[in-house]
């Protein structure tokens, strides 16, 4: 599942080269937008009751993205990511980096013993599964605390923090369920494109 038009002045189009190049590792995909994504608010009511206060359309594109795979299962990836092998069964998440903890932003959940960042533009999970929950459970939790619109709020109200916040705080049983991908699975080609 790829998301498009979540920006409502969206001017560009998809890159058709990406979607020939992925096609080749995946059984089938979709484009979905806005229309797609409203229609399931109702199965997390708090984040429905925001929906229309979200100060900034990339935290809907976030949320938008974990509630398609929350409700159907397969997988999400970014209009801008090439896979690069065959993808393992879901559940996978990409690790985004693996930095000192000082160096993470000034919003982001810092765990004394890990300072790996889970990337949000790519992840495969089956239908319901309970890391999405949590995550959006999160992202429901913060978008009251939304103070501004800057990158390091978006980033940290429904991006890569509430993936990171969310599998650090799993249990290490529950951990060992989800496979963490490199960027030898998925290349990322313009990380941070939005902002």
């Amino acid at each position: 599942m790829y998301l498009w038009n979540m920006n409502p002045n969206e001017t560009r189009v998809p890159n058709e080269k990406v979607f020939q190049h992925n096609a080749r590792f995946l059984d089938d995909s979709k484009i979905m937008g806005p229309t797609e994504i409203e229609a399931l608010l109702p199965l997390f009511p708090e984040i429905q009751k925001q929906w229309d206060k979200i100060p900034h359309w990339v935290i809907k594109a976030d949320i938008g993205r974990l509630l398609y795979i929350y409700a159907y299962g397969g997988i999400y990836l970014d209009c801008d990511c090439l896979i690069q092998q065959r993808l393992p069964k879901e559940p996978w998440i990409c690790v985004e980096k693996i930095v000192p903890v000082h160096a993470l932003g000034p919003r982001e959940s810092k765990h004394p013993s890990h300072s790996m960042r889970i990337a949000n533009y790519a992840f495969g999970f089956t239908k319901h599964h309970p890391m999405l929950k949590d995550a959006l459970d999160e992202c429901a939790k913060r978008l009251p605390l939304i103070d501004d619109a800057s990158h390091a709020t978006i980033l940290w109200v429904c991006g890569p923090d509430v993936m990171t916040t969310v599998y650090h705080r799993m249990s290490q049983p529950e951990k060992n369920k989800i496979a963490l991908l490199n960027k030898s699975y998925i290349h990322h080609l313009e990380a941070g494109s939005w902002r």
